[in-house]
């Protein structure tokens, strides 16, 4: 099929029809900045067959195929992943702009939720989500324990510690780990604690990891950080005693 190399996809999503030379285009009321060249995002988007004649737009069979609503979804997916793949990349170096600083936090409010009382963290309550069925809770007590935890806290949405990430359906997302532990060994762990299985975690721990290396990398005073997913079956077999042996046996999304 011979393609127009002048023809470009001018927005990701939106309104789409076959257009008559075989290709297909893009109508949307919101314009963006980037353009593509279409013939190289079929290459991307190889899920999409183009047809290899000329189509009628007036063709009630051709407008009747494309208002079925699995091939506006196969377009709409293909399109996304393969635009989301030209544009979201990361570039530039790591430099650190800015810090939060527990200690310089505002008292917050919270929905009336079962906590726990502790003397290691910054707030005199940790308070669990409401969806977590107490195992946040049940962890906090083992940080509040161990012995090689200095201190801890639960990263409320009112710390504004969040990191963006890409979600499995290529979207763009905010994501907030669970706790923020410091040991006595100039490290910094960030925590993610799952009572069950979510689309998304892969692309989260992935980014997790990411932002510990970049941040290690760029502090200039030997602060350390890495991170530690725990999974609720896992902790409730084998509870650990310190934070040193949580970190040793949850080793899940740390391999490359």
């Amino acid at each position: 099929m011979n393609l127009n190399p002048s023809l470009v996809l001018a927005e990701a999503l939106g309104e789409c029809a076959l257009g008559t030379d075989g290709g297909l285009l893009f109508r949307r009321r919101k314009r963006l900045a980037n353009v593509f060249c279409f013939e190289k995002l079929c290459k991307e988007a190889n899920e999409i067959d183009t047809p290899k004649s000329p189509v009628n737009l007036e063709d009630p069979v051709v407008l009747r195929n494309l208002s079925e609503p699995d091939a506006g979804k196969i377009l709409y997916d293909a399109f996304k992943s393969a635009i989301n793949a030209l544009t979201v990349q990361e570039t530039g170096t790591t430099r650190i702009e800015d810090r939060i600083r527990l200690k310089e936090m505002r008292p917050f409010r919270t929905d009336y939720r079962p906590y726990l009382d502790t003397t290691k963290s910054i707030f005199n309550k940790t308070v669990g989500e409401p969806h977590s069925g107490g195992f946040e809770l049940r962890f906090a007590a083992i940080l509040e324990e161990a012995p090689d935890v200095q201190a801890f806290a639960k990263n409320y949405l009112a710390i504004g510690f969040k990191l963006d990430y890409v979600k499995a359906n290529s979207d763009l997302a905010n994501y907030t780990p669970d706790f923020i532990v410091r040991t006595g060994d100039r490290m910094v762990w960030l925590v993610e604690t799952k009572g069950r299985a979510e689309l998304d975690l892969p692309q989260k721990t992935s980014r997790l990891k990411q932002w510990c290396e970049d941040a290690t990398a760029a502090e200039e005073d030997g602060q350390r950080y890495d991170f530690v997913f725990v999974d609720q079956n896992g902790f409730e077999k084998h509870a650990p005693k310190s934070f040193a042996v949580l970190a040793a046996s949850f080793t899940e999304y740390k391999s490359p």
